[in-house]
């Protein structure tokens, strides 16, 4: 069926809808990953770097990392706090080693710097600092809104969309990531490969799925699948069932 063309009050028709599923986004497993995180400090823009960088330290929807504030961090007990979405209850997410130093070392650097060269029209070749900056105030937004007249205080999805998009056209995975779906690389991946992190690591699933706020099994087990080296390393690594193989055929 057609896209559906919608007309605003004015008149004008309206960029049409598609009804097209993206499917899923691209866990970015193994080497893919920090592959990707490495590009995206390259090419920017580094606000998008730290989000998703979050976003996959914390397990959460790219929304829920962009509405964060800064009186949302408690240092004193290693949590953040994040807010309802979806019909999930706001929920105090504890904070793993890593997250901890990573955002320690955000907030005593003031943010990020990363230095840009970029081609600017007449001006030809532009050298910048793309700058990300830790917020002083507690209801400091830590992805604030780029214009005054936006609808929110903070990003939206749409512009973290259009951030991955632009990445992904020059990003070229290592060889040894194997087969890896640029075209479906979203702010999403982050969250599948966090998942994928929590099944290989053996967390309880009652505990990634609580860690995750996914309430359906089914959803949660349509997450992190699995790799086929995954799969090829799990069964070499289970002794029993190779050596019942082994008695079969032997």
């Amino acid at each position: 069926m057609a896209p559906v063309k919608r007309r605003s009050q004015a008149g004008h028709a309206k960029k049409p809808v598609s009804n097209k599923k993206r499917g899923k986004a691209e866990p970015l497993l193994g080497a893919a990953w920090a592959a990707f995180l490495q590009h995206l400090a390259n090419t920017g823009p580094t606000w998008a770097l730290i989000a998703i960088s979050l976003a996959h330290l914390l397990c959460c929807r790219i929304t829920e990392i962009l509405r964060l504030q800064l009186q949302d961090i408690q240092w004193d007990t290693n949590k953040v706090r994040v807010r309802e979405l979806k019909g999930h209850a706001e929920m105090l997410k504890p904070l793993s080693r890593a997250a901890v130093l990573f955002l320690e070392k955000l907030k005593a650097e003031g943010g990020r710097k990363i230095s840009r060269t970029r081609m600017w029209g007449s001006r030809g070749l532009v050298t910048f600092m793309d700058c990300w900056k830790f917020p002083l105030e507690g209801e400091g937004h830590l992805f604030p809104a780029s214009r005054k007249d936006c609808a929110t205080p903070h990003r939206n999805k749409d512009a973290m969309a259009k951030a991955i998009r632009t990445a992904r056209k020059s990003f070229v995975p290592p060889p040894e990531a194997g087969a890896i779906q640029v075209s479906k690389i979203r702010s999403h991946s982050a969250r599948h490969r966090c998942i994928n992190d929590l099944k290989q690591s053996g967390t309880a699933t009652s505990t990634a799925m609580r860690f995750s706020r996914i309430r359906s099994c089914q959803v949660f087990n349509g997450y992190g699948q699995q790799s086929e080296d995954q799969i090829a390393e799990a069964l070499l690594a289970n002794a029993n069932l190779q050596q019942l193989w082994l008695d079969i055929y032997s």
